[in-house]
């Protein structure tokens, strides 16, 4: 699938609010594009069991409320929050057809976000941070709102690996738009600096998302992503010779090599299997009524046969996959 929707020119907070206005529009088309990263919401429940049973859950950026339920499982209540009005009111549909009672959709951007509940056990923020403008004055928000002993749980993407390196080098020797809508590369050092000025400490660091990083997933995402970027940039690459077959070989090369680096790491139990968890039961008739997508409502909801099935708590590799996940509780 080719890109849909152009990157960001200039940073700003409605320009953000245009990106992903303009991304929901297709929801079919969005969801079968996060179909790939299914498994960090179970690995988040998984590892945060004890935080989220009875206990109270924000959900920054929910979507459609995908970690929001099934955090609401364990969780007493969860306020699942987004700026994009069309998605909070899918959310709120999915809601009704899973028959779930105790989550609550807020549009609302995180900064004006205002809630009788607090204190949360656990705050979640995936796929967020990476996009915030200026994130301490939210996150010190956030913060606030935490439990004494809950916990700031953040995903994002990582791009310490070998597809993360082949972007992050175009971007940084000519500039070039390498992402949607990503302000920053989120890593261990910048989420420590963060940690220090919040008195918070982190508690586990996670990698998921390795065929992403290293072998068919990543090859596949350069080979759309970085077309795609010379056409962003055409006229400033006027006259540039590109030669995309000799790249794409290249990059299939490497994704042989690096397909026998994560057998190692599998074989040495470095990397594990994600957990499934059971599955959603939904009310099809009242999606079809709403005119939603069942079967792509299904596969995105669904736990297990995941395309990017593991993960890492390792030190060095946890910091190697697609995708990072790292736990904060206070000092």
């Amino acid at each position: 699938m080719g890109k849909f929707v152009p990157p960001i020119k200039n940073v700003s907070k409605e320009q953000l609010e245009a990106v992903y206005a303009n991304v929901y529009l297709d929801l079919d088309r969005y969801l079968a594009r996060k179909l790939l990263w299914r498994g960090m919401h179970e690995l988040t429940v998984e590892k945060l069991h004890t935080q989220l049973t009875e206990g109270a859950v924000l959900d920054v950026g929910c979507g459609i409320g995908r970690f929001a339920f099934l955090a609401s499982r364990l969780a007493a209540h969860v306020d699942a929050i987004d700026m994009t009005e069309s998605v909070i009111n899918t959310g709120r549909v999915v809601g009704q057809a899973l028959g779930v009672e105790n989550v609550e959709f807020f549009c609302s951007p995180v900064e004006t976000f205002e809630s009788s509940r607090p204190p949360y056990d656990v705050v979640y923020l995936g796929g967020v941070l990476e996009h915030f403008i200026d994130p301490m004055p939210i996150l010190r928000k956030l913060t606030g709102l935490l439990a004494r002993d809950g916990c700031l749980a953040i995903s994002c993407p990582n791009e310490s690996n070998f597809r993360g390196d082949v972007s992050t080098t175009l971007g940084s020797l000519f500039d070039f738009p390498m992402s949607l809508a990503d302000i920053r590369q989120v890593k261990r050092p910048y989420v420590q600096d963060l940690c220090n000025q919040l008195g918070l400490r982190i508690t586990k660091t996670l990698g998921t998302h390795y065929g992403r990083a290293w072998t068919n997933l990543g090859g596949a995402d350069l080979e759309t992503r970085i077309p795609n970027v010379f056409s962003d940039v055409e006229i400033e690459t006027t006259g540039l010779s590109v030669n995309m077959d000799q790249f794409n070989d290249w990059i299939g090369e490497r994704v042989e090599e690096n397909q026998a680096f994560l057998d190692y790491l599998a074989g040495q139990d470095l990397l594990r299997a994600l957990p499934v968890l059971a599955p959603f039961k939904f009310d099809k008739a009242l999606l079809e009524k709403y005119d939603l997508s069942v079967a792509l409502l299904i596969a995105y909801f669904a736990s297990g046969n995941y395309e990017d099935p593991h993960y890492s708590e390792v030190s060095p590799f946890n910091l190697m996959g697609g995708q990072a996940l790292y736990l904060l509780e206070r000092q």
